[in-house]
């Protein structure tokens, strides 16, 4: 794909299933080996560049200083947010979603004026160059998996037994916290975080837990 002097390297994979340990373990391997691809690629297309441009009907210009970036888009949606050979993996949506809209909605409320307002968001780019220049950013951080490791808690299941010599069985697994939206807000992003002019008040009249 070219945008401008935006080169954007990819390697699409359709990944069945992965429900299994072995099949995760199977679609690390692909992935991996597309990241290397794209690698390889990458390479191929520097050393390349004109007649690559001309094969596939491109302007060339050697005026200009072409950038690049990579991404591995996998539809099965699995392992997306990692990278292999550092290359990110993202899907379909989170690829279109950057292209849709400069932002990504972080806070919103229902205004009886309005419908639903947005009062906090994601600024990813506000300019062509930035839409450019943050794509590679945007994949190796998207935004839209927003939670981290402080979000998620163990929960335990404890299953009954008939007596005391029976085996004691815990099922442990990963929840989310409730944790307030504004803590959300606050938080480290890879973004600026941008508030509306009305946001404290906004806010203030809104208890919401996640």
């Amino acid at each position: 794909m070219q945008i401008n002097n935006l080169v954007i390297i990819g390697e699409a994979k359709s990944i069945v299933t992965t429900d299994s340990e072995i099949s995760k373990a199977r679609a690390a391997g692909i992935l991996d080996h597309a990241g290397q691809q794209v690698t390889r690629k990458t390479e191929f297309l520097r050393d390349n560049l004109q007649s690559i441009f001309e094969r596939l009907d491109w302007n060339y210009d050697p005026r200009v200083d072409y950038k690049f970036a990579q991404c591995i888009l996998n539809s099965g949606r699995f392992f997306v947010g990692h990278e292999f050979d550092d290359v990110p993996v993202i899907d379909e949506k989170i690829l279109r979603a950057y292209f849709a809209s400069d932002k990504v909605n972080l806070f919103s409320v229902q205004s009886k004026q309005e419908g639903v307002k947005t009062i906090a968001w994601l600024q990813l780019y506000s300019n062509f160059d930035e839409l450019k220049s943050n794509f590679q950013r945007y994949a190796c951080n998207p935004p839209q998996l927003n939670e981290d490791a402080d979000s998620f808690e163990y929960n335990e299941n404890k299953f009954p037994y008939m007596t005391e010599d029976s085996y004691k069985l815990i099922n442990s697994y990963l929840v989310l916290k409730q944790i307030p939206l504004i803590d959300i807000i606050e938080r480290a992003h890879h973004f600026p975080v941008v508030k509306s002019d009305d946001f404290d008040t906004e806010v203030a009249s809104v208890k919401v837990m996640i």
